[in-house]
């Protein structure tokens, strides 16, 4: 149960396989959460696999790459 004013901790590696596998087709993380999403997003086996692309606010936006995408290793 949350307490008011507190946040659960998001389970980013989870967030991550449902963009890998599909079952979402973006990934929004926002400024607050970066620090908290960098290290897991830096071990995980299928970055490679992803792209970010930075927007207003500073939210970047992670979907699949595409066999167009630069940095492809298509």
């Amino acid at each position: 149960m949350q307490k008011e004013g507190m946040q659960m901790a998001k389970d980013y590696q989870a967030a991550l396989e449902d963009l890998r596998t599909g079952k979402v087709e973006e990934l929004v993380i926002t400024p607050d959460e970066f620090m908290a999403f960098q290290p897991v997003f830096y071990n995980y086996e299928y970055k490679n696999q992803l792209v970010g692309a930075a927007h207003r606010g500073g939210e970047i936006h992670y979907r699949m790459k595409e066999s167009g995408d630069r940095g492809s290793q298509d």
